[in-house]
């Protein structure tokens, strides 16, 4: 790894390291990532700018790596693009080498001048534009346009360290982890994009974005957006709008061209850098001024008020908000399970107001237990406030404390603490969440006021007993949820008309059929049982629809009718992800490819970072046979958890068609790990049989033959197992009896990797046909 010291001493070790091959005469400046020396290259005797990477940035930087990826941006050659000469280590040093333009930065000449001329503006944009062009073209993204990276020379752009971001992100990787400076990915934040300020995966769109910041700051005279620190300007490039360039001589389409590039959203964006460029091409700035008017390019701050304040006096509306997990005592206690359930119920009802994007549970409560600092948080979330909480109870009194912040300027908008009577939690939720849409000014139609009120049951303790049942469904293993039925009915005892307890009755009993924690036979009728008591109670319950299309399914396999249910639950409640992410198995299986893709890529969108849509957004990209792509996705999955066991089922089974059977005997080997062996043991089987290793097979037949004398075995797994070993008859023997017992993977049955001798067998098709499949 290579390793920098303070600048006070790196040019005399530079200077040494090199001596022989350059000659350093001066250092030059340099920020972010670089320091710069100016030299003078000792067999060409010509001028060159060395760059050597900072100390904070080098230090975990592999150089063998930091040279291979650097090699790519080196094949770069066009005539608005600083060539790479050379880069290497010397003396623990990373550096790369250019040529020394003459001339000076962009930024240099904005501090100098200030906003540019608009015919100048579209020149230079226009001379990136096409840079940007060739180098996507190569498949080098720069990852870091700014004002310092673009040099001028005769009166033209030419941009420097492309592929630099790339090449220091990339050698610093480790176990999937790439390098980040303060907690913010390589970059600079008055021009970085939202989905590179996230850490998302970028693609030249990222740097259309860069260039549009750079144009409205040569227009303007100052970036789009400023801040005190890096994590309050990532946040306005997610949630605020830049402020109107103030300038008479700036055509309109000029103005489009900087909205369209700095678009939030990637797909509202130029595609390309060259349809960029066109547009600036088509622009006639033949009869413009030669010089800017005069622009203030001062801000002017407004004193923010203690105590709460309207979103007027900050920047615009808030429309997007995070609800973190309330704080309680300690882990297991009752204050925990009321902390949770209060935390869910005003997300829920927040969630339910148009115009106002909140983050879904499943996002949120990563942050439990986690220190809060609220500028980076929202950062990481794409939000411009939140709201925290606290909850205690002592005897029979509730006591609720919560906030709602703005993020941008870190002001408080809304705060209470409120002790009542246990009795009324109701009342409490009600009125936060209440307070939030009024601090936030936000216009409620009747329909969405109703909502904030609305309540599934009276009862207090019925209330309760299905928040412990939410508390225990939320841990995802075989106890939650057996605890959580147990809950949801002690709620329904109490409160016989309770519709919202009787959809999570449903989803206990469907997940527990589902992973065969009880036979299919005995779940998954108490659970189409509940959903149908829900909807004769509350028909407009988009969770109890979700769950009967879950049960038509994987049980009645309905496809119909499941879709039908599906379809309900999604009118209902379009932010519903789950409904969205089931919609995609049942696309699946009515073989609907690019159909199930969409459904799958919607809840995604609404749940970016629920474990188990991920990992079914790379299935879903297998069963379309877009591999690749489902491997990537994959990845992404194992980098937000590697031991998410359900990633690896996928995983496997992309492996197993791709012939990688070590790879894919790994993956499942994995998955049945990490969950005792309760899914994934049939896949084990059959792919180490099919892949030469019938030990494995046979070994998992025997366990499986253990664990039904205490417990159920699916007979798919059984059957599967039995396939790679060549017993067909045995196979068929368990087929049969899984179809009996509607085993739930039965839907995946043309996907599963039969051999020749099984998937030729008439009686394959016999089974496909009592499943309602196609062979």
């Amino acid at each position: 790894m290579a390793t920098i010291e303070p600048t006070d001493v790196i040019g005399s070790r530079l200077s040494a390291a090199l001596a022989g091959t350059y000659t350093i005469e001066r250092e030059l400046g340099g920020a972010g990532m670089s320091r710069v020396f100016e030299a003078r290259e000792t067999a060409l005797d010509r001028r060159v700018v060395i760059k050597v990477v900072t100390a904070d940035v080098g230090a975990g930087v592999s150089a063998d790596r930091f040279r291979r990826e650097i090699q790519v941006a080196a094949t770069l050659r066009h005539p608005h693009i600083v060539p790479l000469l050379a880069a290497g280590e010397a003396a623990g040093i990373l550096y790369y080498s250019m040529p020394l333009i003459d001339g000076e930065s962009l930024q240099q000449r904005l501090a100098r001048t200030g906003p540019l001329p608009v015919s100048e503006v579209v020149h230079l944009a226009e001379e990136v534009a096409d840079a940007l062009d060739h180098a996507h073209r190569l498949g080098v993204i720069h990852r870091d346009i700014k004002p310092a990276n673009i040099l001028l020379e005769d009166e033209h752009a030419i941009v420097a360290d492309f592929g630099i971001a790339r090449a220091v992100s990339k050698a610093t990787e480790h176990e999937g982890h790439a390098l980040t400076i303060t907690g913010l990915v390589l970059g600079t934040p008055l021009y970085m994009s939202p989905e590179q300020g996230g850490g998302d995966e970028v693609d030249g769109r990222t740097d259309i974005y860069a260039l549009g910041c750079v144009m409205y700051q040569m227009l303007a005279g100052k970036p789009p957006f400023e801040g005190t620190n890096a994590q309050q300007i990532i946040l306005a490039h997610f949630v605020k709008e830049p402020p109107p360039i103030d300038r008479g001589d700036v055509p309109d389409a000029l103005r489009d061209v900087v909205r369209q590039a700095m678009a939030k959203d990637p797909e509202q964006r130029f595609a390309s850098a060259a349809l960029m460029r066109n547009a600036l091409r088509s622009l006639d700035t033949r009869h413009l001024p030669s010089s800017p008017p005069a622009v203030n390019t001062t801000r002017s701050f407004r004193a923010v008020p203690t105590g709460p304040v309207s979103t007027s006096l900050t920047s615009g509306p808030i429309d997007s908000l995070a609800v973190l997990p309330f704080d309680s005592p300690a882990s297991g206690t009752d204050d925990e399970y009321l902390a949770d359930g209060i935390t869910e119920s005003i997300l829920n009802k927040l969630t339910r107001v148009s115009g106002l994007r909140v983050v879904p549970r499943s996002v949120v409560f990563r942050y439990k237990r986690r220190e809060v600092d609220i500028p980076i948080v929202a950062a990481e979330l794409r939000v411009r406030a939140l709201v925290t909480g606290r909850v205690r109870q002592r005897g029979n009194t509730l006591h609720v404390s919560a906030e709602l912040t703005d993020a941008l300027t870190e002001s408080q908008l809304w705060g209470d603490r409120i002790s009542r009577s246990a009795e009324d939690i109701f009342s409490v939720q009600e009125d936060m969440a209440g307070e939030i849409v009024k601090s936030l000014r936000l216009r409620l139609s009747a329909e969405e006021r109703q909502e904030l009120v609305r309540r599934y049951t009276e009862d207090s303790v019925a209330y309760r007993a299905y928040l412990r049942g939410r508390y225990q469904w939320n841990k995802r293993t075989r106890d939650g949820f057996l605890k959580a039925i147990e809950h949801f009915q002690e709620a329904i005892d109490r409160d016989p008309s309770y519709a919202l307890a009787y959809a999570g009755l449903a989803d206990a009993y469907n997940v527990l059929g589902y992973y065969n924690y009880l036979p299919p036979r005995d779940a998954y009728p108490k659970a189409k049982a509940a959903a149908m008591r829900a909807l004769a109670i509350d028909e407009s319950l988009a969770q109890a629809h979700a769950s009967l299309g879950y049960t038509r399914l994987f049980f009645d396999w309905d496809w119909a009718g499941a879709e039908s249910a599906f379809l309900r639950a999604i009118e209902l409640d379009p932010s519903y992800a789950s409904a969205h992410q089931w919609y995609a198995w049942c696309l699946l299986v009515m073989r609907r490819m690019d159909e199930m893709i969409e459904a799958m890529r919607t809840a995604l969108q609404l749940d970016p970072l629920s474990l188990i849509i991920n990992a079914h957004m790379g299935y879903a990209l297998f069963w379309a046979g877009r591999f690749d792509d489902a491997l990537e996705q994959l990845a992404r999955t194992q980098a937000l958890d590697p031991n998410f066991a359900l990633t690896y089922w996928p995983l496997g089974a992309i492996y197993v068609w791709q012939g990688r059977s070590e790879e894919a005997i790994a993956a499942f080997s994995r998955l049945v790990a990490l969950t005792d062996g309760a899914i994934g043991m049939g896949y084990l089987g059959i792919t180490g049989g099919l892949g030469g290793h019938p030990e494995i097979a046979r070994d998992v037949l025997h366990r499986l033959e253990v664990a039904a004398a205490t417990r159920y075995v699916s007979p798919l797994d059984r059957a599967i197992s039995h396939a790679g070993i060549g017993e067909v008859e045995e196979t068929f023997h368990w087929l049969t009896q899984a179809v009996d017992d509607r085993v739930s993977d039965l839907v995946r049955l043309q996907v599963l990797p039969w051999p020749p001798e099984v998937r030729n067998d008439p009686r394959f098709a016999q089974v496909a046909a009592r499943i309602g499949l196609a062979v």
